[in-house]
C-alpha cells in the first residue's frame, strides 16, 4: 500500500490539514493518509501542547466518514521527542510491506536539513511536498542545504502536491477559542463542538 503519512501537532485539526491530505491523497494516488500527532515535537521546545487525548480525539472526529484517513498514535505512545526519521523507521518495522510518502509544506521542506537525519529521510520515504495556492514548489537549486547532505537520485523523490491557499493558523484558533471569538468555518464542526464542551484552550480550561 501506498501511505501517505502527516506529522504535526494538530493543536487543534483545522480544515487546512484535511484539505492538504486529501489533495496528497488525490495527486498521488495514495490509498490512505496516516494523521500522526505528536508528543512533543523538537522545533517547538517548552510550548505547552493540549494534551493527547483531546488531540487525538479531535483528529478521529474529523476524519469520521473518510475511509482513507486514520489515526496513527505511534509518536504519542513512544512519548518522548518526536524525531520523524525516528518514526519512519518503526512504521518500516511494523508495516514491511507499505511505500511511505511523507506529507509537509513547502516551508517544512526549506527547513528539513536541520531535522534529524534528513539523507536517513530521503531513504526511508518520498517527500509529498505541498504548494499552497498559486506559490511555485521549490526547485533543487533552492535546496542547496539538503543537497550538500543527499546526493541528487535522493533529491528527485520529492514530489510536488498543489492545494487551494488556504491560511488557516492553529496559533490563532487557538487564540480565538481563548478570546470567545468564533472558529465556524475554520475546524470540522465536531472539532468546534468538542472544543466548547471541554473548554480546550480556555483560561482554566
Amino acid at each position: 500500500m501506498r501511505i501517505g503519512i502527516y506529522g504535526g501537532t494538530f493543536d487543534p485539526v483545522h480544515l487546512a490539514h484535511l484539505v492538504l491530505a486529501e489533495s496528497c491523497r488525490e495527486q498521488l494516488s495514495l490509498d490512505e493518509v496516516w494523521f500522526v500527532p505528536a508528543a512533543q515535537p523538537p522545533h517547538k521546545p517548552g510550548r505547552v501542547i493540549l494534551d493527547p487525548k483531546h488531540r487525538i480525539q479531535m483528529l478521529k472526529l474529523a476524519i469520521v466518514g473518510m475511509p482513507h484517513f486514520r489515526v496513527e498514535p505511534i509518536e504519542i505512545q513512544r512519548g518522548e521527542i518526536s524525531y520523524t526519521v525516528d518514526t519512519l523507521r518503526a512504521l518500516h518495522e511494523k508495516h514491511p510491506g507499505h511505500e511511505f510518502f511523507l506529507l509537509m509544506g513547502a516551508d517544512s521542506l526549506q527547513q528539513i536539513h536541520t531535522w534529524k537525519d534528513p539523507a536517513a529521510l530521503l531513504e526511508l520515504a518520498t517527500l509529498g511536498v505541498v504548494n499552497r495556492g498559486r506559490t511555485p514548489p521549490p526547485g533543487l537549486d533552492d535546496l542547496p542545504e539538503l543537497a550538500s547532505l543527499v546526493n541528487r537520485q535522493a533529491l528527485e523523490k520529492i514530489q510536488h502536491v498543489t492545494m487551494p491557499g488556504l491560511d488557516i493558523s492553529a496559533t490563532e484558533l487557538r487564540e480565538r477559542v481563548a478570546t470567545g471569538r468564533t472558529i465556524r468555518f475554520l475546524v470540522p464542526r465536531a472539532v468546534e463542538a468538542y472544543l466548547a464542551a471541554n473548554r480546550c484552550y480556555l483560561p482554566g480550561g
